[in-house]
């Protein structure tokens, strides 16, 4: 996922959107061979049906943790380069958290273009993309 949980958090995902007045976010996404990035996360909201844009948060990943030292437990050695400031930071970090679960660091994935889908009412999440402009896939994120 993020730099939040090791799982997927699916009630402070749903929380956080009905806090905005969401009904709907929709994220825009591509990758393949060792890269990948969400271009947009889009909130459609619940009162009118206009999109808001919230800002793709990218964490940098991880980073050599300067105080590890020989000894120490190996998964000390990276760390987080950073967390997020505020809610919006935190929300996009939990709605790109099914791509991140789905194609982790994009190594040995064909190139990918797809859209990942939060439906706030039905509290579901899908996924689609396609794959080497050949391959498409449709699936339904399991919590």
């Amino acid at each position: 996922m993020g730099l939040l949980d090791p799982k997927l958090d699916k009630e402070r995902t749903f929380e956080l959107l009905r806090k905005k007045g969401a009904a709907k976010a929709i994220l825009e996404f591509e990758g393949g061979h060792d890269e990948g990035q969400v271009h947009s996360i889009t909130l459609i909201m619940a009162v009118d049906d206009t999109g808001v844009d919230l800002p793709t948060w990218y964490c940098g990943g991880y980073g050599f943790n300067s105080d590890w030292k020989e000894g120490d437990p190996y998964e000390d050695r990276w760390q987080p380069l950073s967390k997020p400031a505020n809610e919006d930071e935190e929300l996009a970090d939990l709605l790109e958290g099914p791509i991140n679960e789905r194609f982790g660091s994009w190594g040995s994935v064909e190139s990918t273009v797809g859209t990942l889908t939060w439906e706030v009412e039905s509290e579901k999440c899908s996924m689609h993309y396609d794959q080497s402009e050949y391959i498409s896939h449709e699936e339904t994120v399991v919590f």
